[in-house]
């Protein structure tokens, strides 16, 4: 079997960060249209003679100059003869390398396809050190935009008290020079030989990391072949891209480094191929479960740029699957008996099983937009197919028990909604989940009775919780810590919850009355009452805010023009005002 060397390469890059280097050569910048040193010289002799009075071309322009000047083309000399001071030099300079304003709307001397995918291997801790025979500044650009400021070693001198590699996200050697340096290496004597601080530079980097060589002839550059041969690890491997078949000296160097071959079209191809192969690796590792707070900084950054939008489905994806897998193969019986001890047990693993997906959740509803809320959905509805009908008292609370991942996930998506006044999210949430048991299916929303997932069993294994609203106080407690970044104000949380608990009654009301065509609501108890009674001067009834919010805004009030009640503010008065009623009476029931 042939594997396909670039699999190969991803593969192994993808599994060794930092192990390859890279050995750039002119035909990476080919692409953006930038001269390569030769091309400069030769149209500086012809600039040259064009000022004498005569007309050269190409190559043309070496042998005029030597039968003219009596020595071979040099670059340093051939600046220092057209211009008179470094500022004039630079200038000269820039025409080449810097791109006008035109190109740079035409896209020329700008960065290219295979610049952007090394930069994105960079960023990701794949390349760590990139060797280039090239004058341009398109790498160092480049990898500035990804916000990593390369270390530059552009001359023999600045080997000299360089960040050793270890300790620089990036360097950049540029082995022939930068472009605004006049002792940039051109000429087929000047390439024959290098400083020994270079030499010593180089021959450490063949020897300690393996190597990905493109857009390099190795036809000219005597020294750099005669480094390359010096090469006597093989601890890691060597990979030469080439365009079409190897010339004679590149041929050479790969049998004596024994390095496979990738045959490609461009180098623009192969690094854009080589980074998504790479990308589609790192993909695969999301299947397995993340620690919490990289699952919440992961989803952050793939929430900021709609271009990860896949990745994200994928990783929410997952992390439901392998979630869901999980809370399975728990396998709780649905037992005769009852005990505080067991009750606690498996409040515990599903609390425990469900923790990525809460620190997922929160993040996802509180800054994802409409191609979002599948996925939120998704994570809520993802207990619901274990929780089957049992025969009996005990076997009924167990199967009830079942629900609680769903309902802790929902009120961490749910809270998340509100607190950024995501109500596009919060209605897809109360809308769209639902479940399914031996009735068929039905609206998960009205489903979720904190009281019938608990039932009495919360306050009878943890007293703290056995008053009125006792569940719902323990669901604050249990998701506050989720938010302590999102909401670090305990009033505000403490607000911010009081209006998703409200709100989720007036949406399991309207629900109720759509399914049994009865008014009323089916034993939905908010934690606000509890702290209503308590303080009877408490001047933030959320009853009364919210109807200071329908009377202000009307039809426009958010969670309304989101869409639920169906979007009609004259239903969302009558279930408002049934609802109310019912919370006055309980009220009053233990005042």
């Amino acid at each position: 079997m042939n594997i396909d060397p670039l699999l190969s390469l991803a593969v192994s890059m993808h599994a060794q960060k930092g192990v390859y280097a890279l050995l750039l050569g002119s035909g990476v910048s080919r692409s953006a249209r930038i001269p390569t040193g030769w091309e400069v010289v030769l149209d500086l002799a012809c600039r040259l003679a064009k000022a004498s009075g005569e007309n050269i071309e190409g190559e043309e322009a070496a042998r005029w100059y030597k039968e003219r000047y009596g020595e071979e083309i040099n670059y340093s000399r051939l600046l220092d003869e057209l211009t008179v001071t470094p500022a004039e030099r630079q200038q000269l300079l820039k025409t080449y390398f810097e791109p006008t304003t035109d190109e740079v709307e035409r896209g020329i001397k700008s960065p290219t396809l295979a610049h952007r995918a090394i930069a994105d291997l960079v960023a990701g801790g794949y390349v760590r050190i990139i060797l280039t025979t090239n004058f341009d500044r398109l790498i160092e650009r480049t990898v500035s935009d990804k916000g990593i400021a390369p270390t530059v070693i552009a001359s023999p001198d600045a080997t000299t008290g360089a960040l050793p590699f270890a300790h620089s996200a990036c360097t950049v050697v540029k082995i022939h020079g930068d472009y605004l340096d006049t002792r940039l290496r051109n000429t087929q004597e000047e390439l024959s030989v290098y400083d020994e601080r270079v030499n010593d530079l180089l021959d450490k980097v063949f020897d300690q990391y393996g190597l990905i060589i493109c857009g390099w002839s190795g036809e000219w550059d005597e020294a750099l072949r005669r480094t390359l041969e010096r090469r006597k690890s093989r601890r890691f491997g060597v990979y030469w891209a080439s365009l079409g078949e190897p010339g004679a000296q590149a041929q050479l160097l790969i049998n004596f480094c024994q390095a496979r071959t990738i045959r490609i079209v461009g180098a623009d191809t192969f690094f854009s191929d080589l980074a998504s192969k790479v990308k589609a690796l790192e993909d695969l590792e999301i299947a397995d479960p993340l620690p919490p707070a990289l699952a919440v900084a992961t989803v952050k950054r793939y929430l900021a740029e709609d271009r990860f939008r896949i990745r994200l489905t994928d990783l929410v994806g997952n992390a439901v699957r392998h979630t869901a897998e999980r809370l399975s193969a728990q396998n709780f019986d649905l037992i005769e008996d009852f005990s505080d001890k067991e009750f606690l047990r498996r409040l515990k693993v599903y609390q425990t099983e469900t923790e990525v997906l809460q620190h997922i959740v929160v993040p996802l509803c509180q800054w994802g937009n409409t191609s979002h809320e599948t996925s939120a959905v998704n994570i809520v509805e993802l207990a619901t197919d274990y929780a089957t009908p049992g025969v009996g008292m005990y076997k009924d609370l167990w199967n009830d028990l079942r629900f609680f991942p769903t309902l802790l996930l929902f009120y961490a998506g749910g809270l998340a909604a509100v607190s950024s006044e995501n109500y596009g999210m919060l209605a897809a949430l109360m809308n769209r989940p639902k479940c399914h048991d031996h009735e068929g299916e039905k609206s998960l929303c009205l489903t979720l009775s904190l009281p019938k997932v608990f039932g009495k069993a919360l306050g009878q294994a943890l007293p703290k919780y056995k008053q009125f609203a006792g569940p719902s106080v323990y669901l604050s407690d249990l998701v506050r810590p989720l938010f302590n970044e999102a909401i670090p104000q305990k009033y505000r949380f403490e607000a911010v919850f009081d209006r998703f608990e409200y709100i989720f009654a007036l949406a399991q009301a309207d629900f109720y009355e759509k399914q049994t065509n009865e008014k009323g609501i089916w034993n939905f108890q908010l934690k606000h009452d509890w702290f209503v009674v308590r303080n009877p001067s408490q001047p933030q009834d959320i009853l009364n805010v919210v109807e200071e919010e329908i009377k202000k805004f009307g039809n426009n009030w958010p969670p309304l023009r989101a869409g639920l009640f169906d979007a009609n503010l004259g239903r969302l008065g009558d279930i408002k005002q049934g609802l109310d009623r019912i919370i006055a009476k309980q009220r009053e029931s233990f005042v």
